[in-house]
């Protein structure tokens, strides 16, 4: 098995066992905070960088995340009450069925949504997710009441038009329950600017 076989292989197990490890995180130190990724450029108007992580499972880098605010920014206690962008560009080649299975399953830990909606939202994910390439982006914008709208290097895949499953979905990364808080907390590193200063 050779050393990118190997690497391949315990990304997948690493799927298995959590999307969000916690305590393998790591700055992001390469981001270039000017450089505002197209689609959040369109749907959010003076987009500004809240903050930004690396995923790292075993020493190996899963994705890097950058979380974005429009001129309302965000707030720390209700993440999801304003518009943001989750722009995550993946270190790996993953399935895009894993990452809506792995996402659900982290909505479903959270407790959002009943076993009927959860269900639906999968196949939603399932039919919207597509297989991903190292450096390949995959974003999502929230828009609160409404939905969240999809893009992958930055061109639209698709949107799901339900208020509830965009807050729940951006809750994988915001909720304080979260299984990865250090990225939650360099993601909401901006956080307060709405009013409100958060918890």
């Amino acid at each position: 098995m050779t050393p990118r076989t190997r690497s391949k292989a315990a990304i997948a197990r690493f799927l298995g066992a959590s999307l969000l490890s916690t305590s393998l995180l790591a700055p992001w130190s390469t981001t270039r905070a000017d450089i505002v990724p197209a689609p959040v450029k369109a749907e959010l108007p003076d987009a500004r960088l809240s903050g930004e992580g690396v995923m790292r499972w075993l020493g190996l880098k899963v994705y890097s995340a950058q979380l974005w605010t429009g001129a309302a920014g965000v707030r720390a206690d209700q993440p999801t009450s304003q518009p943001l962008a989750l722009d995550l560009r993946y270190a790996t080649g993953l399935k895009g069925e894993a990452i809506a299975e792995r996402s659900m399953q982290e909505i479903e830990k959270l407790g959002y949504g009943d076993a009927t909606r959860r269900s639906r939202w999968l196949s939603e994910l399932k039919r919207l997710m597509p297989n991903v390439a190292a450096d390949d982006r995959l974003t999502g914008i929230l828009e609160p009441r409404r939905g969240v709208v999809f893009f992958h290097n930055d061109k639209p895949i698709g949107r799901i038009d339900d208020a509830d499953f965009a807050s729940a979905f951006f809750l994988i990364w915001l909720d304080e329950r979260t299984t990865a808080p250090s990225l939650r907390t360099s993601l909401l590193r901006g956080a307060g600017v709405a009013s409100g200063s958060g918890r």
